[in-house]
Formats: structure tokens, sequence, C-alpha cells
């Protein structure tokens, strides 16, 4: 898989937008949102591929929250229990 990268100009054209929608709003919104946000600014290829990538980091960034939940509700019984790995 192609490693994905905005030229300068898309840089500065997606720092633009976010400004006006805000970063907070950009999190809660829908995929699909998202998806509109990325591609009417950007266009419909390079929304995309910015679409995806940040579900990908959205999603890496909530199971890293859970796992540190777990590790701090859990006692030392439970994590040794093989359950807890899943």
């Amino acid at each position: 898989m192609a490693k994905f990268c905005l030229l300068k100009d898309q840089i500065d054209i997606l720092k633009v937008k976010l400004r006006e929608v805000g970063a907070g709003k950009l999190v809660s919104m829908t995929s699909k949102q998202r998806l509109d946000f990325f591609t009417e600014a950007l266009g419909a290829t390079v929304g995309k591929e910015l679409a995806v990538s940040f579900e990908r980091a959205l999603i890496s960034k909530q199971q890293g929250a859970l796992k540190n939940w777990a590790k701090n509700v859990f006692t030392e019984k439970e994590k040794s229990d093989p359950r807890y790995n899943d």
C-alpha cells in the first residue's frame, strides 16, 4: 500500500477548512459527514483517502483509550485471566 501524503496547497486548504469547522466537531461527525467534508475540501480521490486515514487514527485512539480504561479498572486477579487479553 502506497504512503498517503498531502501537497502543501492541499494542507493550506485543509487548515482553513478545519479552522472553520473545529477539531471537536470533526471528531463528532459521522463517517459520512467526514467523508463529505474532506471531499468538498480536497476533491473525491484525496478526500476519500484522507477520510479513511482519519478514521483509522480515530479508531486507534479509541482502542488505546479502552485499553487504558481496562488497565485502571480491573484488579491483578482479573488481569491474570486469559480472557483479559481479548
